[in-house]
């Protein structure tokens, strides 16, 4: 009974992150989710009223109709319209960490809800990768401490690569420390190149594995920062 429960509930929590993107409505999107969690279970001598129940339960955990307190965005252009979350339907490196706040890390909806929203804006506010034109865009993104910033960034690079951007620099600070902090965090929640003492992936790679299209390399390492000798790369 357990592992059908959470079938039904991978199965529910895959589809409607994808098709609430591309559906006019959260409930739209809630309801086509829910035919292919019931679909996957059928056979399972699985009563009704217990699905019913496992239904309701999908509602409440990823709020449909409940308002979500969004993100305050403050822009001094007009965005163009070159970018929509449908770009996402899909998408290897956003979708491969979204399942993992949810599935590892074991997140809440709601805040993985927020950081999709936010990442989202700032996206909007980001220029066209594929744009045959040059763009200059700056912003700031303000946050508390332990507000998920650091979590924001990280789905904000995953998000860029998959709409193709080629190149993000980060700048973590000036003391080493914090540089390896950000380098291990990004290796396992953007790269997915980790592994442990046994062999075993860590991170994002324990949804899946990078493919030969889907491969981000990175000049530095925990170790190694950006030197002298790292210009010959560039």
């Amino acid at each position: 009974m357990n592992e059908a429960k959470k079938l039904f509930e991978h199965t529910f929590a895959t589809n409607y992150m994808n098709l609430k993107s591309i559906l006019p409505s959260q409930e739209k999107a809630t309801e086509q989710a829910l035919e292919f969690a019931k679909l996957v279970i059928q056979g399972q001598n699985i009563g009704e009223s217990l699905v019913e129940q496992w239904s309701l339960e999908m509602y409440m955990k990823f709020n449909v109709g409940f308002d979500i307190i969004k993100t305050s965005v403050l822009r001094s252009d007009e965005v163009g319209n070159w970018y929509s979350p449908k770009l996402l339907f899909g998408a290897f490196f956003w979708t491969r960490y979204r399942d993992y706040l949810i599935r590892v890390k074991n997140w809440d909806q709601e805040a993985v809800d927020s950081i999709d929203d936010s990442t989202n804006e700032i996206m909007r506010s980001l220029g066209n990768p594929e744009d045959i034109y040059p763009f200059d865009k700056r912003g700031l993104v303000l946050g508390y401490v332990q507000s998920g910033k650091t979590a924001n960034f990280t789905g904000l690079i995953n998000k860029a690569y998959d709409v193709g951007y080629k190149l993000i620099i980060v700048l973590s600070g000036v003391h080493n420390d914090l540089r390896a902090q950000t380098q291990l965090r990004l290796d396992e929640e953007v790269i997915g190149s980790r592994v442990d003492k046994t062999g075993k992936p860590v991170g994002v790679a324990q949804i899946y594995a990078n493919t030969p299209n889907h491969i981000i390399s990175s000049w530095t390492t925990v170790e190694r920062d950006i030197s002298s000798g790292t210009k010959r790369y560039f």
